[in-house]
Formats: C-alpha cells, structure tokens, sequence
C-alpha cells in the first residue's frame, strides 16, 4: 500500500493501472497510429484505431476513478478493465480488420495493443487478488 486510510487506500497496482491506461491513450493517438486516410479511401484499420482511442479514454477514467473509490468498489472497475483490455487485444484484426500488407503501421499498432492489453489483464486481475488477500485478513482479523 502506497496509501492507506480508513476510507480509501491506493496501491502500486491501481498506480500502474493509470500509467497503463495513459501509456495506451498516448500511444494509439502518437507512437502507434493506425493507418491515415488516403483521399476518399477509408481503410478499416482507420476504424480499428478510433475504437481503440475510444477505449483508451474510458480506461484512463476508470483507472482515475480506481483510485479514488473505496476498497470494496475497485474490485468492479477491476473486472471492467479486464474486459476492455481483453477489446485492446481483440480489436485490431479480430473485430476490426487490418491492413492486409504485413509492413503497415497497423500491424504494430496491433502487436502494441495485444502486449498492453496483457498487461492491463494481469495487473487489473492481480488487483483483484490483493483486494481478496485483503478482505480475507481483514475477515480473519475480527474473529
């Protein structure tokens, strides 16, 4: 625990669920862009890469929001950043076809959205775990 009080507490996991959703909404809109519109031609990765900016901003509130909620609440948020990381990796070429030429920028794009999206379920579910481990020794404290 980073902080700790009677009615909120924040943790290195709900830390690194903020820096993870700021990282994804900074580099789906700077480091990993999808491909541009050319003229009249809209490409479907174009799309791919409005959805995931999309998801990026509602991570970033709900990682904000984690750390302000109490104990009990962030085990929620927890499972919905599992299930938008899980559309981080499902999103660019499952959901939302791609470039077909392997040496588009969407294909990094993808491979950077599959290795955050792993990193946002693992921390998000690691949370989930301390938080149990937590109300557990809580629990056992009072008998």
């Amino acid at each position: 625990m980073i902080f700790n009080n009677d009615k909120m507490a924040i943790s290195i996991t709900d830390l690194l669920l903020v820096v993870i959703s700021l990282a994804f909404a900074f580099g789906i809109r700077f480091l990993f862009p999808v491909c541009a519109i050319m003229g009249e031609d809209i490409m479907a990765c174009h799309w791919a890469g409005e959805v995931l900016k999309v998801i990026s901003l509602i991570m970033v509130v709900l990682s904000l929001i984690h750390l302000v909620v109490p104990q009990q609440t962030k085990s929620g948020i927890d499972l919905a950043m599992v299930a938008f990381g899980g559309l981080m990796i499902t999103v660019p070429g499952t959901i939302i076809n791609i470039c077909m030429m392997p040496d588009m920028h969407c294909h990094m794009t993808k491979t950077a959205m599959m290795i955050l999206g792993i990193i946002v379920i693992l921390t998000a579910a690691a949370d989930i775990v301390i938080n149990m481990q937590q109300k557990a020794i809580q629990r056992h404290a009072r008998i």
